[in-house]
């Protein structure tokens, strides 16, 4: 890859070459082949570690955290699909998978809505496993209506919602930039109800 001295806010990079292909393996034979390389390159392994053990701690906590919610009901296999909030945030950086596709996320539109059919669609293909949409009121909302879709597929799934009655990430960003909490708001159903209907 090559790019200019600019800052990196401002910098443009033009990738070289296009790598198409598995992603293990193709990572695999890349690692192989620069192993030994790369300068520094052991500081990435105390950094690893670093990391693990700060998830570890946080495995350990009393206070609330969705984690712990999810870990006392999902098996290792479990498939948990994320809707797009603060709440992802937090589960990209502290929650770890030991099977491989068992958390679902799409990270580069930031999609609100997507959490429940991605479960949906989890059900589908692996109908024995246990498969958990963690979503947002606001992203819930967006299609909420595919309830009737996953009841009449008979399909299973669990929804835990994030309830703030608010665009929650949104109004965040909104109020580091110093912009007026305008429009970020809203009412929700009785979610109980909701779901027994």
């Amino acid at each position: 890859m090559s790019g200019t001295s600019r800052p990196l806010s401002s910098r443009s990079i033009f990738p070289q070459a296009e790598v198409i292909g598995d992603l293990g393996p193709t990572l695999k034979l890349l690692a192989d082949r620069l192993e030994g390389r790369l300068p520094n390159a052991k500081a990435l392994i105390y950094l690893r570690q670093g990391i693990l053990a700060r998830i570890a701690d946080r495995e350990l906590e009393a206070r609330f955290t969705p984690q712990r919610i999810v870990r006392a009901v999902m098996p290792t296999d479990g498939i948990l699909a994320l809707d797009n909030g603060m709440y992802k945030i937090w589960f990209a950086r502290n929650y770890r998978t030991h099977v491989a596709n068992t958390l679902l996320l799409d990270n580069a539109l930031a999609t609100m809505g997507a959490g429940l059919p991605s479960a949906m669609m989890a059900s589908m293909l692996y109908p024995t496993r246990r498969v958990m949409a963690v979503c947002g009121d606001g992203g819930f909302m967006m299609n909420s209506q595919e309830l009737e879709t996953a009841v009449r597929l008979r399909l299973n799934l669990v929804i835990l919602l994030i309830k703030d009655d608010a665009y929650g990430m949104i109004r965040w960003k909104q109020a580091i930039d110093r912009f007026t909490d305008f429009g970020m708001t809203f009412g929700n159903p009785d979610f109980v109800k909701y779901a027994e209907a």
